[in-house]
């Protein structure tokens, strides 16, 4: 039979490790929250605030039960899970006081007088009651919403199937990263797009290296279809209107944009065709529905919705010299796909900077000759 002081020493380590896990975890959502913007901070304040106290009792209620079931001791997912538990618990008291009219919690105000507190103070129009259970009622669901975090974000990896069909994770070392598309260079490095965050990602699985860079329209720029070719990563910034082609030099680590001149839609896959071309999905680009129906009909199964006589079996012609005329207004949601040729794309940008008079037009231009 165990000791029970030794029991009892494993529970304190237990809700050490619970403490240092959610201080380490908030940090990192705060830094992410403060990208998105600084009226977040005290929302993630008062979580903090919550968190830190308690006597952790749903946590070590799921340990103990744990440990009666024969698991092992110090096992880190037990840990997760009395963290996911912390965290939730304090969703729900954020809101239970909103309910109960509870002034104080755990020794301090409660969440929701915090921010009538706050809105007091600053001299802020309006009623200081409703914005402290309106600021509260959100801070519960952000907690609520990051508490998912601690599992969704575990799970975060690049997968590798060898041709055995022996399979190996590779975990990404930011919990908060969400890779929606990735693209794999000869040497097995893998660019991945983090679409929540707005990041271009790398991990090196041999030399378990790895890095990310802001993509350059921002956290909300939504990285998504990508494509690696002759030493640069491609990628599609979906968020922005119109939606940018974003080029990565991996040697100089330096990047260089272009608008679509068509909008883009969203850019869902992007990939590379056997002369060097990128060709891309544009989902939801509806810029021909409404010229000929018949045609469209014909040309559905291409993923070519466009009558110019350029276009032929779901491409845009290399050859042409501008991109189609401008759209007439859409009715329906149709399917574009357009190949860009990478070499034009970089003889342009190198014209570009031998004559610097060149007008943002005329470059855009230059850039739909290319295409």
């Amino acid at each position: 039979m165990t000791p029970v002081s030794q029991l009892h020493t494993e529970q304190l380590e237990f809700i050490g490790g619970v403490a240092g896990k959610l201080n380490e975890f908030l940090a990192v959502q705060q830094d992410m929250m403060a990208t998105i913007s600084p009226d977040v901070a005290p929302l993630m304040g008062s979580i903090s605030n919550l968190v830190t106290g308690g006597k952790r009792l749903r946590a070590l209620m799921c340990y103990w039960g744990w440990r009666g079931a024969g698991g092992p001791a110090g096992d880190a997912d037990i840990l997760t899970a009395g963290c996911a538990l912390e965290l939730f618990q304090a969703a729900a008291l954020i809101h239970d006081d909103i309910i109960d009219r509870s002034d104080t919690r755990r020794g301090g105000p409660s969440v929701h007088r915090r921010f009538s507190q706050l809105h007091e103070a600053n001299g802020w129009a309006l009623d200081n009651e409703r914005f402290g259970h309106a600021a509260a009622i959100l801070t519960g669901d952000i907690t609520t919403a990051i508490d998912d975090s601690f599992w969704f974000g575990k799970k975060n990896a690049v997968t590798r199937m060898t041709a055995s069909g022996a399979l190996t994770e590779y975990e990404l070392p930011n919990p908060m990263s969400r890779p929606r598309r990735l693209t794999i260079t000869p040497d097995d490095v893998v660019y991945y797009a983090d679409y929540s965050r707005g990041y271009l990602g790398m991990y090196n699985p041999k030399t378990k290296a790895s890095k990310e860079w802001p993509s350059p329209s921002g956290p909300k720029s939504q990285p998504y279809g990508i494509v690696y070719t002759n030493g640069a990563v491609w990628y599609n910034e979906s968020a922005i209107r119109p939606n940018t082609i974003v080029r990565f030099d991996p040697k100089t680590e330096k990047f260089q944009s272009w608008i679509i001149p068509a909008g883009g839609g969203v850019v869902r896959n992007m990939s590379v065709m056997p002369n060097g071309n990128i060709s891309m999905a544009e989902s939801g680009e509806p810029r021909r529905a409404r010229r000929n129906q018949r045609k469209e009909q014909r040309n559905e199964l291409a993923g070519r919705l466009h009558r110019d006589r350029r276009c032929r079996a779901g491409f845009l012609d290399r050859r042409a010299h501008r991109f189609p005329p401008p759209p007439c207004q859409p009715r329906s949601r149709v399917l574009d796909i357009h190949v860009i040729d990478r070499r034009d794309v970089e003889r342009q940008q190198l014209r570009h900077d031998e004559s610097t008079n060149h007008s943002q037009t005329k470059r855009t231009a230059r850039f739909g000759a290319g295409a």
